[in-house]
């Protein structure tokens, strides 16, 4: 005889979001009476004296029965850019590796575009400074 599994709710996901992510503080939000339950939904913020420095939404599909377990998204949104980063899993911790995956290939890529335009005001700078040097 198995244990029968503890359906995942509200609690379950506020204890993932302290275990996983403790710097942020996070709000789990209700199911409205007119919308489905089988979503669950918390969004988490870190703030730098006055100003917000990072926002996470974390949004929970609780799966009808044929599947095993919740399917878990998670969306960073950057208020400087106006950009949005996701991740998904089927636990919360895959969720957030992906979330963390995507962020570095996008620092590793936006790096390399800043390495090259470094490069070409550079050679810009040095071709300025030959035509001043030739023009005297």
């Amino acid at each position: 005889m198995t244990k029968k599994e503890k359906p995942y709710d509200a609690a379950a996901l506020r204890k993932d979001l302290h275990k996983v992510l403790p710097g942020y503080k996070w709000a789990v939000h209700r199911s409205h009476k007119y919308l489905s339950t089988n979503h669950i939904e918390a969004t988490g913020t870190v703030s730098g004296g006055f100003n917000r420095v990072s926002t996470l939404t974390v949004k929970v599909a609780i799966r009808p029965p044929p599947y095993k377990g919740p399917d878990f998204n998670i969306t960073m949104i950057d208020p400087h850019r106006c950009t949005t980063v996701s991740g998904w899993g089927e636990t919360f911790t895959q969720c957030v590796r992906d979330l963390q995956n995507s962020l570095e290939d996008t620092f590793q890529r936006t790096k390399g575009n800043l390495e090259i335009l470094r490069q070409a005001r550079k050679a810009v700078a040095l071709q300025t400074t030959e035509d001043e040097c030739h023009a005297e």
